[in-house]
């Protein structure tokens, strides 16, 4: 009689192995790689593996090759996957705290609800990510490619993003106190409701990005490129916008009392209905903008262009003029900064 060939059976009882969650696994392997807290898989070959709840703590997985891996769960803190190749991984809610992803392919990647805090993700690519709800706190994305990739709800409290590419990318109510975005690429990105009061958007290039009801307190803004935003409803109290660009910019109903924006450029802006107090505009370009019904209580527009500008109901009491250009400025019915009503004399002096 013949004895049945034991190979099909060994073969099958393998792949149910490498298939299964390795969570609860003592001693489990990938290919060469066993699945273990400070494991040593440096260059290791785990496509598509299912690595479910994994505990890879600590681990050296310098230039692994995770595509399209199942790592949700997983425990990734303090690894190192430098390099690695996480394209399309699933790593929804894993922890990667301080880990190192410098130079990682994580496109198309799902992280979201992952912990990412103090991680380094310097020159990642992070293009169309999931990062929703994700956890950035503290951690590094310095000239990282984030391109249409998903921040909303993530916290980037403190974070470093100098440099990144976030063309495209949503953060629509993040959180981003004290987070650094100097020189990065925001063309088009959604901030809408964004909490970043003291960030640094110093130097950014952001033409129609989405700022609305942002909380921008107290940030940093100084030579950003804002031409066309939305700014509208945001908070921008004692911000730095010197030598910024908000042309064609749309900020009805922002508050931006005690703001700085020496030498910008605001030509054709919308600030109607917004809250300019104790605000800096020396020497400010505001040609052809609207400030209707803005309050610009104490403001110092000394030096200013006002050329076409339009201040119909708006309220300058206390505010300083001196030396301003005035070509066919309309006051309408405002407030002049002596407290008389532009409509007696028909305009402002210059205070």
């Amino acid at each position: 009689m013949r004895r049945p060939n034991p190979l099909p059976f060994a073969l099958a009882l393998a792949a149910l192995v490498a298939l299964a969650p390795l969570g609860a696994s003592a001693d489990p392997r990938v290919g060469t790689c066993q699945i273990a807290p400070r494991a040593r898989c440096s260059g290791a070959v785990m496509t598509e593996a299912n690595l479910v709840n994994a505990d890879l703590g600590a681990a050296e997985l310098v230039g692994v090759d995770l595509a399209r891996a199942q790592l949700a769960g997983a425990n990734l803190a303090g690894a190192d996957l430098t390099g690695a190749n996480l394209i399309s991984a699933d790593l929804t809610g894993a922890n990667l705290t301080g880990a190192n992803l410098t130079g990682a392919m994580l496109q198309d990647a799902r992280l979201s609800g992952a912990r990412l805090d103090k991680a380094s993700l310097v020159g990642a690519n992070l293009v169309r990510a999931d990062l929703t709800g994700a956890h950035l706190a503290g951690a590094r994305l310095l000239g990282a490619r984030l391109t249409a990739a998903r921040l909303g709800k993530a916290d980037l409290a403190a974070a470093r993003l100098d440099g990144a590419d976030l063309s495209d990318a949503n953060l629509a109510e993040a959180t981003a106190a004290h987070a650094s975005f100097m020189g990065a690429n925001l063309e088009r990105a959604n901030l809408t409701a964004l909490d970043g009061p003291g960030a640094d958007l110093s130097f950014v290039r952001a033409p129609r990005v989405v700022l609305k009801s942002a909380n921008l307190r107290k940030a940093n803004l100084t030579r950003a490129v804002l031409t066309d935003a939305n700014l509208s409803a945001a908070v921008l109290i004692d911000a730095r916008a010197d030598g910024a660009d908000f042309t064609s910019a749309s900020a009805a109903g922002a508050n931006a009392s005690g703001a700085s924006f020496a030498d910008a450029n605001l030509t054709s802006a919308d600030w109607k209905d917004a809250t300019l107090d104790k605000a800096r505009f020396t020497r400010a370009r505001l040609n052809v903008v609207v400030f209707d019904r803005a309050s610009l209580q104490k403001a110092d527009l000394t030096g200013a262009q006002l050329e076409n500008t339009t201040f119909e109901g708006a309220n300058l009491r206390g505010a300083r003029l001196k030396d301003a250009t005035m070509v066919d400025t309309y006051w309408g019915t405002a407030i002049c900064p002596d407290g008389t009503e532009a409509r007696i004399l028909g305009s402002c002096p210059a205070l």
